[in-house]
């Protein structure tokens, strides 16, 4: 079931995003729907505050639903931290640079040497 959220996060948040915008033009409309019905002054402003929460329940909502990447994101970095292969490798980050440097240095040398030999054939 969480993969299947995970799969359909980005509708998720686009539906929020389109209600929020459908609610945003809705609050006028109603009200002007209820002033021309002649809706007493009591039940306008409760519709005006129910739909102004809705409103701004969906626009907030829509904000903390996470994309797909940001899932992951949020999903895989913990695993990541706690990975002691991670950790380890994380301690040994100047040795490994170091390393990397000396074999590139190596590499670049080789190159070097068989520009020079076969431009001199």
């Amino acid at each position: 079931m969480n993969y299947y959220l995970f799969a359909i996060l980005d509708n998720i948040k686009f539906v929020f995003i389109v209600l929020s915008i459908i609610s945003f033009f809705a609050i006028p409309l109603v009200m002007g729907a209820m002033c021309e019905a002649g809706i007493e002054e009591k039940e306008f402003f409760k519709t005006l505050k129910i739909t102004t929460i809705l409103f701004v329940f969906l626009a907030t909502t829509t904000a903390f639903i996470p994309n797909q990447k940001q899932a992951a994101f949020i999903f895989i970095a913990p695993q990541i931290i706690e990975n002691g292969a991670v950790k380890n490798t994380v301690k040994n980050i100047p040795e490994l640079t170091e390393l990397a440097t000396e074999f590139l240095k190596e590499t670049l040398k080789t190159k070097i040497l068989e520009k020079k030999n076969v431009s001199t054939k």
